[in-house]
């Protein structure tokens, strides 16, 4: 995995597109041959841009498109889902300088994270530029897309999080604890669980081979009366909701519908968008038949020696 910041000037007026994808000139394509599926990338929104030329209906000649206001901040930070490759509905860009760029070059990506922002100010600071650096010259031969070290990516993702409102943070169990009694039957937590879901606790980077994990809550409890194993979060800036189960045997399903149950309802408790909240189902052993079916509905499943 390689660490990008870009830049992305604002967007047209009316446009409500969300800020995503790396874009290249012609020219710049070298600036982008290292760009993989799987990397991070930080956008930053320039806080003006050039007005683009435009032929509407009705009118004699161009006219030019207003910008809307910009952020002047970092306001969401990216994975790249797709190669770099040529944009087949690209064509030459008109402005109001009389300048024509053409931004041929394009790699796909899906939001990891938008509820928070990371000043002009502290993004230079972090990036070991002198106050007012100019933007613009980001990258290689001024391309806009400049890679990063890790140790730098997550200090900016760390200042993202904690910008991120207040209103986009999960809520504890005392506000959440359920308006009615739980109802429990059985004979409660076996031994096996409890060891797995403490050995997760204890260290969820390690247990699951993912860098960056670390744990935030056990037996979160939701108002529904719904009680998540382990709330943990990532190196994104991620929350994730997890199930724990010793064994999962084939057309056992209820491990994976209790994953999805609490991304999604753990979003909602955080005022989060769901991409923003993973689903994981943990244990000893699943079966094919269930791994297949959490990769069809989005939970990450693991396999916990004993």
């Amino acid at each position: 995995m390689r660490y990008w910041v870009t830049t992305h000037w604002p967007r047209d007026e009316g446009d409500d597109s969300p800020q995503e994808g790396v874009y290249l000139k012609d020219e710049d394509r070298e600036a982008g041959q290292d760009l993989g599926i799987g990397d991070r990338v930080v956008i930053y929104e320039s806080k003006s841009g050039k007005r683009r030329m435009r032929t509407e209906p009705g009118t004699a000649g161009k006219i030019a498109v207003r910008c809307r206001a910009g952020a002047g901040a970092v306001v969401v930070i990216v994975e790249v889902i797709g190669d770099l490759g040529t944009n087949p509905r690209a064509t030459p860009t008109e402005y109001d300088n009389g300048k024509v760029r053409f931004w041929r070059w394009y790699a796909p990506t899906k939001v990891v994270n938008k509820s928070g922002f990371v000043t002009r100010q502290r993004l230079t600071e972090l990036l070991g530029y002198e106050p007012g650096f100019p933007y613009r010259g980001l990258g290689t031969k001024h391309s806009g897309l400049k890679q990063i070290d890790k140790d730098t990516y997550e200090a900016i993702v760390t200042e993202f999080v904690k910008n991120c409102s207040r209103k986009c943070r999960p809520r504890t169990n005392r506000n959440t604890r359920p308006r009615r009694p739980v109802r429990r039957g059985g004979t409660g937590e076996g031994p096996e669980h409890l060891a797995l879901k403490e050995r997760v606790a204890k260290d969820p980077a390690k247990v699951l081979g993912e860098p960056g994990l670390r744990h935030i809550e056990t037996e979160y409890e939701f108002i529904t009366n719904d009680r998540a194993d382990l709330i943990l979060g990532d190196r994104d800036g991620r929350y994730v909701g997890v199930e724990v189960e010793v064994d999962v045997a084939a057309g056992d399903i209820c491990g994976v519908l209790q994953a999805v149950k609490y991304k999604h309802m753990y979003a909602v408790v955080c005022n989060r968008p769901y991409e923003e909240v993973r689903a994981f189902l943990v244990a000893h052993s699943i079966a094919p038949s269930v791994r297949s079916l959490c990769e069809t509905y989005g939970v990450e499943w693991f396999e916990v020696k004993r």
